[in-house]
């Protein structure tokens, strides 16, 4: 099944726009910085990963997707993790993306794996946990490599941004629906 189709099956909270969109984003980022490395945190039920899984099986490059999965008690019997496998599984993806289980600001912390492509943040919205997921993961996108965050029009999710986003070192390139994007520019870009 292709991963659109395999996408707009899958139950979650981003539309068909915010889909194709990252895999745009993720496609680009990984063609321009070289980089074999692309990373979601907060997979819930699979369907961004289907998007991002795709870009990485048609560029090349690995996604590598983390949640908090059984980690705490709301998260411990919602079946997400199941959901996102078998969607995953179904769109035909599984050699191309890793989950993994664990709190994303910590994984950023402890990456040894080399520059990342993209970074996709829809994990928790509270301010202080984006800000840990921005301050721990940007760091490891190259030039022309990509930053994007779901549910930008959330207050605490835009804070966050504000104050963690390095305008000296990220421009933003755009928003579509309630995702916004941060590309780090290439040498000699304005």
């Amino acid at each position: 099944m292709h991963w659109y189709e395999r996408f707009k099956r899958t139950e979650g909270l981003m539309t068909p726009a915010d889909g194709a969109l990252l895999y745009a984003l993720a496609t680009s980022a990984v063609l321009d910085t070289g980089c074999k490395h692309v990373v979601e945190l907060g997979v819930y039920r699979g369907r961004s990963a289907c998007a991002l899984g795709a870009a990485c099986r048609d560029t090349g490059a690995t996604l590598f997707g983390y949640d908090i999965w059984g980690t705490v008690p709301s998260t411990q019997k919602s079946g997400s993790e199941e959901m996102a496998t078998k969607a995953l599984a179904l769109a035909d993806l599984t050699d191309c993306v890793r989950i993994l289980t664990g709190d994303s600001a910590d994984a950023g912390r402890s990456w040894a794996y080399g520059r990342v492509a993209m970074v996709f943040i829809d994990a928790s919205h509270t301010y202080e946990a984006a800000s840990a997921d921005i301050v721990a993961w940007s760091k490891h996108i190259p030039p022309g490599g990509i930053l994007a965050l779901h549910d930008v029009n959330c207050p605490a999710v835009q804070k966050a941004i504000d104050d963690n986003v390095p305008k000296s070192e990220f421009r933003h390139i755009g928003s579509i629906g309630v995702v916004g994007a941060y590309r780090r520019p290439m040498e000699g870009e304005k």
